[in-house]
């Protein structure tokens, strides 16, 4: 499983708004790419990771009313999230064919093809009182990795994909009315090539669910 590691803090200065989802896609190990760092899907061969990560931003305390002496009470009720695995394939490999997958290999049972809750993680209630001249963010992300292997023999064409989708929290102080883009900051750590080619974000701004 590929893991998520935050880093410094970047501040993202293109943003006059914070957003209040963010969604971008990222590549790593692609065997065969095109010129922009994507897989190339009409290689015969390829192998590469997608990485899909999606954030919510479930408290910011520059939205809450301060009290008398300035101060901002965040409250965050419990949370149960799902660790989820997966396996596809587009159709049946065997023989040679079969042993051409060498990154993407099939559950030995057959009931762990469709996705289904690996791990359970959960996130118990908090309070915590922010103080004037601070502003306080969480975000909650959720991950997709996406190990995608496709193979050519003859006339047929044969993708596997494997998948991981799992949850972390991230929780910020900043200046008050400062703009955090949890995203800018992630780091992956691949097994073979570490270099992450990530799109441009999609930013939203939904109501704080």
């Amino acid at each position: 499983m590929l893991t998520a590691l935050l880093c410094l803090q970047i501040q993202a200065g293109s943003l006059t708004k914070q957003p209040t989802t963010i969604d971008v896609v990222g590549y790593e190990s692609v065997q065969s790419a095109l010129p922009s760092g994507e897989p190339d899907l009409r290689a015969p061969d390829n192998y590469y990771v997608c990485v899909k990560s999606h954030y919510v931003l479930v408290a910011d305390s520059d939205r809450m009313k301060p009290d008398d002496h300035g101060d901002r009470v965040v409250h965050l009720t419990d949370v149960v999230l799902d660790s989820r695995e997966g396996y596809a394939e587009t159709a049946k490999a065997k023989g040679k064919f079969a042993e051409l997958f060498t990154q993407v290999k099939p559950p030995l049972n057959r009931a762990d093809y469709a996705l289904h809750t690996v791990s359970t993680m959960s996130y118990g209630s908090s309070e915590q009182t922010i103080y004037p001249g601070n502003h306080y963010l969480v975000f909650r992300r959720e991950t997709s990795v996406e190990k995608i292997e496709t193979h050519t023999l003859g006339k047929r064409r044969i993708t596997r994909t494997a998948t991981v989708q799992d949850w972390g929290s991230n929780t910020t102080i900043l200046h008050p009315g400062q703009i955090l883009d949890p995203s800018k900051e992630q780091v992956y750590w691949c097994e073979s090539k570490p270099e992450v080619r990530v799109a441009l974000p999609v930013y939203g701004y939904d109501p704080i669910r």
